[in-house]
């Protein structure tokens, strides 16, 4: 977005700063972010370590009791099963 576009759009909605303001701390951690605020939000899941990615909290028991487990995602995630 130029500058001039985001300080026309700052100036009509009243913002008075020119600066765009985002709400992520860095493109490279934005999901990793996300999925940290969602595990420290809903004790249900928890953050599985050095993979971007959550299970629910009880995965292993319901592993243990035969019950099916859905992964969905683009890397093949085997440390917690």
């Amino acid at each position: 977005m130029s500058t001039e576009s985001t300080e026309k759009g700052s100036a009509a909605a009243g913002g008075g700063s020119a600066a765009p303001k985002y709400f992520l701390n860095s493109l490279d951690s934005l999901i990793r972010d996300g999925l940290v605020g969602l595990a420290v939000a809903d004790p249900r899941v928890r953050l599985l370590a050095g993979v971007d990615a959550i299970v629910r909290a009880d995965v292993r028991q319901l592993r243990d009791q035969g019950r099916a487990l859905i992964v969905s995602g683009g890397k093949l995630l085997t440390s917690f099963c």
